[in-house]
This record gives C-alpha cells, sequence and structure tokens, in this order.
C-alpha cells in the first residue's frame, strides 16, 4: 500500500476550498474542529502554525493539536539567520500555549550548552503534565551529552527513544509505568543502568539498541520483555537470557570489527535459555561466534516454540556454519519459515559430505528464502538437503543478486537445470528461481546480434526467434510441483 502525501494532499485541498462555494459559504470555516484537528495532526508542527491565517476559526485549532513535531525547526531557523535565543523562544511559546493534552513529541536539537538544556528541561517539565506518551529526543550536535533530567518526571510515557545521547539514571528514580517500548540509538549507557530502567518498568515489551557504547552484557531482569535487538553495540562482550523467560523474539547481530569483544559460547549454552523463543535473527558474527564451538547433531532439547529462523550474511564457504543450521533444523520441530541471506562472495569449496548422511524428516517447514551473490556448491547442496528432507515444504526461493561483472549465463542455466532434477520430500513444494532482469540484455541479446544481418526480410525471423528463447528462458525459473 502506497501512503499518501499528507502535505501535498493538504496543500492542493486549501487551495481547492479557499475560494468561498458558490452560495457564499465558507468551506474551511464550516469544516467540523474534530476534522480539523486530525488534518493538522498529519502535517509538522511548523505547518501547522501556518494554517492560523487561513481564516478566523482556523486561528487557534494550532493549539489542539495533540502532538509536537519539532524534527527540522532548529535547523530550518538557523538557515534563515535566527539565533538561539529566538529558536527557543519561539520553541518555548509552541509549548506553553498548547491547550489540552500532547501525545507525542519529536525534538531534534543540538545540546552542547547549558542554555538549551534549560530549555529542553523546562519544555519536559510542562510537557509531564500534558499526558506525554511517546518521545523522541535526538542530540544533532556532535558528541554525547546527559540527557536531560527532567525526561524522568514523562510517567506516561509508553514509548522513548533516544540518540545521539548519554543515558545516567537519577538517584532516586522510580521507573517508568506505562513505558513499553524504549529505543536507544548511538546512546552510551552502561550495562548496570540499562538493566535497572527495564526492570524498574513493569510493562515494558519491547527494547532496540543500536550502535550504543558503554554497554558491555545483557542480562535483564524483566518477565514482560518479549522482542529484544542488540545491533552492532561494539563493547558487547556477552548475553545472558536466563531472567528473561517471555523472550519471543531475538535479533542480535554486529560488524567484524565487534567480534573480537564478544566471549566464545556454544549453540548449546546459548539457546539454553530461549526455549519460548518465537523468531530468531543472527547476523554474521553471531553465527560465526555460535560455530566455532561444538556443534551437536541436535540440541539435548526441542525448541518447540521457534517458528522463525533468519541468518542474515551467512558464509557459504564454511561448511560449520552449515552444521549450525542443521542443529537448529533437527532441535526445532515446529520451524515454519527458514530465511538465509548471503552477500559473501563465494569460493569453490569443497562438497560437504556430512549433509548426506544426516538426513532427517522435517514435517512443518514450509517456505525456504535464501538469496546469494552467486548459486555456490554449498548453497545447492543446502537447498538439496532441504528439499529431501522437508515433507509439508510448500516454496523455497532461490535469489541470486550477481555483480553485473560476475555474471554468468551458463552457470545460471545449469543452476536451474540442477533445481528441477532435485528431489522433493513434499509433493506440493514449487521452487522459484528468482535472477536479475538484466541478464537478458547483458548475456542473451549479444548472442542473437551476433546472427543478425543487415537483410530486412531476416528481421521477422529474428524478432520471433529472440521472442520464443526469453520466453522458454524465463520459464525456466519457475518449477511447479513434480
Amino acid at each position: 500500500m502506497v501512503l499518501p502525501n499528507i502535505p501535498a494532499l493538504f496543500s492542493s485541498f486549501m487551495k481547492r476550498c479557499i475560494y468561498k462555494a458558490n452560495d457564499g459559504t465558507d468551506r474551511i470555516s464550516e469544516l467540523p474542529s474534530e476534522i480539523i484537528v486530525k488534518i493538522l495532526y498529519l502535517l509538522p508542527t511548523r505547518d501547522v502554525v501556518r494554517t492560523s491565517v487561513l481564516s478566523r476559526k482556523w486561528r487557534y485549532m494550532w493549539i489542539l493539536v495533540p502532538r509536537l513535531d519539532l524534527e527540522d525547526f532548529y535547523r530550518m531557523c538557523k538557515s534563515v539567520g535566527y539565533g538561539d535565543t529566538a529558536i527557543f523562544g519561539i520553541m518555548s511559546g509552541f509549548v506553553m500555549l498548547h491547550d489540552g493534552p500532547i501525545y507525542n513529541v519529536s525534538l531534534d536539537i543540538p545540546m552542547g550548552n547549558s542554555f538549551r538544556i534549560r530549555f529542553i528541561n523546562n519544555w519536559l517539565k510542562i510537557l509531564s503534565k500534558c499526558g506525554l506518551q511517546e518521545i523522541i529526543l535526538h542530540n544533532s550536535e556532535e558528541g554525547i551529552y546527559e540527557v536531560p533530567s527532567n525526561l524522568f518526571s514523562l510517567q506516561t510515557l509508553t514509548h522513548c527513544m533516544l540518540k545521539y545521547l548519554q543515558l545516567s539514571l537519577p538517584p532516586k528514580f522510580g521507573g517508568f509505568k506505562y513505558l513499553y517500548r524504549l529505543d536507544l540509538s548511538h546512546v552510551k549507557v552502561d550495562s548496570d543502568e540499562l538493566d535497572t530502567l527495564i526492570s524498574l518498568s513493569p510493562v515494558i515489551t519491547i527494547v532496540f539498541l543500536q550502535f550504543c557504547y558503554g554497554l558491555e552484557y545483557i542480562n535483564f531482569s524483566s518477565t514482560t520483555l518479549t522482542s529484544l535487538c542488540v545491533h552492532n553495540c561494539e563493547d558487547m562482550k556477552s548475553f545472558s537470557f536466563q531472567n528473561s523467560n517471555n523472550l519471543i523474539d531475538l535479533s542480535i547481530n554486529c560488524i567484524d570489527p565487534y567480534l573480537k569483544n564478544l566471549e566464545k559460547q556454544s549453540i548449546s549454552s546459548f539457546m539454553k535459555d530461549l526455549r519460548n523463543i518465537n523468531s530468531i535473527l543472527l547476523g554474521e558474527s553471531y553465527i560465526k561466534l555460535l560455530s566455532s564451538g561444538i556443534i551437536p547433531d541436535s540440541l539435548h532439547w526441542s525448541i518447540d516454540i521457534l517458528k522463525y529462523l533468519d541468518l542474515h550474511n551467512l558464509d557459504f564457504n564454511e561448511s560449520r556454519q552449515l552444521l549450525l543450521i542443521i542443529c537448529l533444523l533437527r532441535s526445532s520441530p515446529n520451524l515454519l519459515g527458514l530465511y538465509i541471506k548471503s552477500h559473501i562472495i563465494t569460493l569453490e569449496p569443497e562438497l560437504l559430505n556430512e549433509l548426506e548422511c544426516r538426513s532427517f524428516c522435517h514435517s512443518k517447514l514450509k517456505t525456504v528464502e535464501i538469496e546469494v551473490e552467486t548459486p555456490c556448491k554449498h548453497a545447492l547442496l543446502l537447498i538439496r538437503f532441504l528439499l529431501a528432507n522437508s515433507s509439508s515444504l510448500e516454496i523455497l526461493k532461490l535469489k541470486v543478486n550477481p555483480n553485473i561483472r560476475t555474471l554468468d549465463l551458463s552457470l545460471m542455466l545449469s543452476t536451474s537445470q540442477g533445481l528441477l532434477e532435485m528431489e522433493r520430500a513434499s509433493p506440493r513444494a514449487q521452487i522459484k528461481f528468482i535472477y536479475p532482469n538484466f541478464i537478458i540484455i547483458k548475456d542473451v541479446i549479444p548472442i542473437w546480434l551476433r546472427d543478425y544481418s543487415d537483410d530486412p526480410s531476416s528481421k521477422p525471423s529474428f524478432l520471433v526467434r529472440i521472442k520464443s528463447f526469453i520466453c522458454d528462458f524465463c520459464s525456466m525459473f519457475y518449477m511447479p510441483p513434480i
């Protein structure tokens, strides 16, 4: 679904409505107040205030909108020559003149001096009495600065997003009673401080951490936490989910330079406290970490709740990473979907014979999607294994995203033929081989152009031949059930 361009639609609406109807009525002024507020809610605050000139009825409608979006306001004022005093005076007017509740606030402001922090703290003090539920606080100045202290007085918060700040809890902080989601991006935070914040938030459900500093371990004490995402936290050393028994959605990843900080961990120790997990996403570094230890045929217990396994940047050159997949498949009898992405350039590894003797029947797996740079031998071997051992498989997609310089038409054709010949345990299994369309332009057309002559009589024959070839060529990429 394509979302409409609300500001453009609103502008067009105003141009049509600014003229009076034939009977002399003012269409803008006749709109119900509830409709006006809903229209204004969809606009940035700077545009909301501008609508006060449209008519007498609209003059003060902006103070009723339960949302303040000031993300670009500071930069816009700076670009036309306003100083800090004038800018913060105007922004204070937005906050202080507002009448009624304010549920959503978005602030994107440089916080590099005490003058600005003082203003922001005053705003937060006012907002604490307005029933504020969602706040985005973004420090747009280079450097990491302390979170304004009055943030912790917002006891009605349900969603808090902080960017480029340092999070330190005040001594007598009692938690956020209604906070269900916390997003931290480029935030400096201590592991104990974050654990305290989460443990003191009795209904917190979702935690998203990205590029955070100072965070060395994850061991949250929360029975309500159900979704955790940790990406590229450079100081991270270890994970423990012993005190998060209700976690059902886990996503962890870090870029290679941060891998050296992680403590070695086996797949068994990693999964032992995740028996209620429903969905797991593992990035490249954690796949490397977990595949470097002992990999059993299967875990000593089954992960009955796990439904979706997502592996990003799997290295098909590393046979141990494939064995890790098999271990997780064997241990997850109710897995429905397996999703693998690999953007690592594949070599020509020796075939992994261990897969041939590790056959088993997976009765629930329905969807497999694999995305690779080139269809290497290990990827095809894994596909053969999955087709032969998944009795309920409905669809397997192999998507190839090659570099345009390394396109190989013969490899693609042999791969599609090989997929067609693979045995399938499921009579309903379909295979879709997805390849970029531009390969036809690059590799097919030149072949036919070599046979093309300037004789006009050969043109229809040429067009018929190339049309027939392309139809046959494209039909190879859909392999229906046998």
